[in-house]
């Protein structure tokens, strides 16, 4: 299973149809009958589960709970088949006050593609420092693949 997405191979006979996967639902309720909007959002949880994104701890007194909600896009290939189905739990952010809610803030990350860019650069203009960039793990080594 890729990381947070399902793949979806479009060559096969059994691929969607137009009552199953083929739009972007706006709610749970829609997608949680659908089955590949399911293992989206199953690869999410599992992806979110093995990189350790959150801990359960009980909910001080006198705090809200944030709530959250599930975002769906269908990943396209360049001939307009479908790629994959990306299902992200994302949290409701917009209620949370610093310091009355949370005590750390969302920092938005870089894409791979992005990271790999600039350690090539750097490595290539000497300016890498550290452990071998051949001792750093990738996405093939550990069966996770990251898009």
């Amino acid at each position: 299973m890729g990381f947070s997405s399902t793949s979806f191979d479009s060559s096969s006979s059994s691929g969607p149809t137009p009552s199953s996967g083929t739009c972007e639902h706006t709610n749970y309720a829609q997608a949680a009958s659908d089955p590949y909007w399911q293992l989206a959002m199953k690869a999410e949880l599992d992806a979110l589960q093995l990189n350790r994104t959150w801990t359960l701890v009980p909910l001080p007194h006198g705090h809200k709970l944030i709530g959250c909600k599930w975002v769906y896009k269908i990943k396209y290939n360049l001939d307009s088949s479908i790629k994959h189905y990306k299902a992200r739990l994302v949290a409701k952010g917009y209620t949370q006050i610093e310091g009355v809610d949370c005590s750390e803030t969302f920092s938005p990350t870089a894409k791979i593609t992005t990271l790999c860019y600039l350690l090539s650069v750097a490595t290539t203009r000497g300016g890498l420092y550290g452990p071998s960039s051949r001792s750093l793990p990738t996405g093939g080594e550990s069966g996770v693949s990251v898009e």
